[in-house]
């Protein structure tokens, strides 16, 4: 079977991708996508898909989506996750929703819930009258 997305890495991104494994300190798997990058190099070792997958404990899927990612998208998309095209859950608050939720409603000569004059209370006096030492 003909591949469709070709993996052909410079020396830069090879050396990037190789120095991310090297280290460890990234997410895992940020590391696994880099070592399948790896391995997939035309002008490096060039492993079949297959082989791959079962290396790295992955589906047949991944490798081809990080081939892909990379060919049309480039590294740094390849190594990330991929962002979803619609969101599971729609955001519960809008942008004056989350301004009340927040308390910066103030800044707009509204008093707010962190207003402390709009809560009774004068700025640098602790509670009951009493000063803490």
């Amino acid at each position: 079977m003909q591949k469709k997305y070709i993996v052909r890495l410079t020396a830069e991104e090879r050396s990037e991708l190789e120095a991310m494994v090297k280290k460890g300190k990234a997410a895992a798997y940020k590391i696994k996508h880099a070592n399948i990058l790896l391995v997939a190099d035309a002008n490096g070792p060039a492993w079949p898909d297959r082989q791959i997958a079962e290396a790295f404990s992955c589906h047949l899927d991944t490798v081809e989506n990080v081939r892909r990612r990379l060919v049309l998208e480039g590294l740094t998309a390849a190594v990330e996750r991929k962002k979803q095209d619609q969101p599971s859950r729609t955001p519960k608050l809008d942008g004056r929703g989350a301004a009340d939720r927040l308390g910066t409603q103030h800044a707009a000569g509204r008093p707010g819930p962190l207003d402390p004059q709009a809560a009774g209370r004068t700025p640098g006096r602790t509670g009951g009258g009493r000063f803490h030492q």
